[in-house]
């Protein structure tokens, strides 16, 4: 059983060479693509537009890719927005990005997306605006959790949190190809004995452009880690 199974790369944008991103699937199993959608910032940077999450979701149907929606797309995607779920439905995994002050809220929120999306992975963010909830919502395999203390602004964190025994575990905040090497064993020894993934964005980004080399040299030290012992 491989330690590491899944390596997200998030990011993909409206600058990046699809075929090359087909050959990293190809020779890295443990590779997965993740697009943002956000409403309010589509067509920007790291937040491609909704013709392109689209496209690319077709295209990619098949494949690793996850869609990490935010803000206040999250509350459409709940409320059974057509356009959103569909999109979602494309993608193994989906992600919820968004803070909710209330712990009802998200209980709501979270079980309405659940049941519009019976196939998918369901990835929470596991913050301080949601611990209490993740840690008290019933056991329920398609629920996972990631742990990004960082509220995904990229920062590495003193500890690695150790992970829950009833659902998946996910690690962000401030990982890269230039730090996996020495934060993959902190991350397996918090996670031990069970599987983990990892996430990383913004440490792949040059120029605000999705760099594929860097994904590249991430899937090849990630790689090592895919394995029972590495």
């Amino acid at each position: 059983m491989s330690r590491l199974p899944i390596c997200t790369l998030t990011g993909v944008d409206e600058k990046t060479d699809r075929g090359h991103l087909r050959e990293l699937m190809c020779e890295f199993p443990i590779a997965e693509f993740g697009v943002l959608w956000s409403d309010t910032r589509a067509g920007h940077g790291c937040y491609p537009s909704k013709r392109f999450i689209d496209n690319f979701t077709w295209r990619f149907r098949a494949d690793p890719i996850a869609l990490h929606v935010c803000g206040g797309a999250v509350e459409r995607l709940a409320r059974g927005d057509e356009d959103i779920v569909t999109i979602a439905r494309r993608c193994p995994r989906v992600q919820i990005n968004a803070i909710l002050d209330a712990v009802a809220l998200w209980k709501d929120r979270v079980e309405a997306i659940l049941d519009l999306l019976p196939r998918q992975e369901v990835i929470l963010q596991h913050n301080a605006s949601n611990q209490a909830f993740i840690a008290g919502f019933p056991e329920r395999l398609r629920l996972a959790a990631l742990f990004d203390r960082s509220g995904g602004r990229g920062l590495l964190p003193e500890a690695w949190p150790t992970s829950f025994q009833n659902r998946a575990c996910g690690y962000a905040g401030g990982l890269g190809p230039d730090n996996l090497e020495r934060e993959l064993p902190r991350i397996a020894a918090a996670a031990d004995p069970r599987q983990f993934w990892i996430d990383m964005e913004s440490s792949l980004r040059t120029n605000d452009v999705f760099d594929l080399d860097k994904c590249r040299k991430a899937l090849e030290i990630a790689s090592k880690w895919a394995g029972e012992n590495p």
